[in-house]
């Protein structure tokens, strides 16, 4: 559900027309800083998902409760001015953090995954993030977690073997003599 969540985000954005790039994290390589703008979306593996029980009155008895998955986002922005200050990166932070918020909340009301609980919002400091190799400009993290249900199903994946071989018969010919094997 994240990485779908993040591929919509990345459409809804684009049609918005954000010079942003968005992933699905963690990343694994580190970052150039080539980008102006990137949003990196992933699993909140430290806060994880709380479980609940369904709300309200439910006429689907396969509803057995609600996941809200934790979700984490952190937004790297650096300013195209030259010789940008702090100002100029958190102004253009700033105005991706409301888009990012925006989109965040649309995406929720259409999958009808709300509401969203939001749990953090805040810029990391420099000793946070200079561990990804982020030259210049600013990082913003969101946590937040994303409603799904939990519905009691067959699994409908592939599955196991259903029959089983009793014995395989192969004939080797080697020369003009035929072995059975």
């Amino acid at each position: 559900m994240i990485y779908r969540f993040a591929c919509d985000i990345a459409e809804n954005m684009a049609a918005r027309l954000w010079p942003v790039s968005v992933a699905y994290g963690p990343e694994m390589i580190m970052r150039t800083g080539d980008e102006s703008m990137m949003i990196v979306i992933e699993r909140d593996r430290e806060a994880g998902d709380d479980l609940a029980p369904p709300q309200g009155t439910q006429k689907n008895p396969r509803l057995q409760g609600i996941r809200n998955m934790g979700v984490t986002a952190h937004l790297h922005v650096a300013s195209s001015l030259p010789g940008a200050r702090v100002c100029e990166h958190e102004h253009e932070c700033d105005a991706l953090v409301d888009a990012f918020y925006c989109e965040v909340e649309k995406w929720a009301s259409a999958a009808k995954a709300r509401p969203v609980n939001w749990l953090e919002a805040r810029y990391l400091t420099s000793e946070e993030y200079n561990a990804q190799a982020f030259p210049s400009g600013v990082v913003y993290r969101l946590r937040f977690q994303v409603p799904r249900a939990i519905w009691d199903k067959d699994y409908t994946g592939a599955s196991l073997q259903t029959g089983v071989i009793a014995s395989v018969a192969t004939t080797v010919k080697i020369g003009t003599t035929e072995l059975d094997l």
